[in-house]
């Protein structure tokens, strides 16, 4: 997988040298603190925005997971009749000094748990554009051989776009229909 995001003001002016950080599960679902197969750090990665406000790295796609349902949490779900799964997804935490810190997920669009997630953290503007390229070089490749790869971009319409931090479903949703490209500031 090979992700784009830009980070931009409420102008939409480029947010230069803003820190990124970046974490993700496995394609088996697990975070590396959750699986003794995994390294210390896999999966995570710190980034600075560059003069386009832009970052852009390669790694492999998120799987969505389980929440654990023992205790409380699991009672409720069960109560209600509910799944326990969060869908595939990349978390996003941005800071630079005189803006406001963006916590944020980019979320996989054909995860088949995208309406359902049990967290309901997914908004229509949190989706992510993952393109599948089949049969063609991945970008930066050393080998000749051609091969199946995904290109995430967090973009809304034709310009680029920051995702909005929403603690809840309802304030993300809230937000989107006040502006529906959203910046930080």
């Amino acid at each position: 997988m090979f992700v784009d995001a830009w980070f931009r003001d409420s102008k939409g002016k480029p947010i230069v040298g803003a820190e990124v950080d970046i974490w993700h599960s496995s394609p088996e679902g697990f975070y590396e603190n959750q699986d003794p197969v995994q390294a210390d750090m896999n999966l995570r990665g710190k980034f600075f925005t560059d003069a386009e406000g832009h970052i852009s790295f390669r790694s492999v796609k998120p799987a969505g997971y389980p929440i654990p349902i023992d205790g409380p949490t699991g009672d409720l779900l069960r109560a209600q009749g509910r799944h326990n799964m969060r869908p595939a997804h990349l978390h996003f935490l941005a800071s630079k000094d005189g803006f406001k810190t963006l916590v944020s997920q980019l979320y996989v669009p054909d995860d088949k748990f995208i309406e359902t997630d049990v967290q309901f953290g997914v908004t229509r503007h949190l989706i992510g554009n993952y393109i599948r390229h089949e049969n063609e070089k991945a970008p930066g490749a050393r080998r000749q051989g051609r091969v199946v790869f995904a290109r995430a971009q967090l973009r809304h319409g034709s310009r680029p776009h920051q995702a909005a931090a929403a603690s809840d479903h309802r304030q993300g949703e809230r937000r989107a229909a006040e502006d529906p490209a959203p910046g930080v500031r």
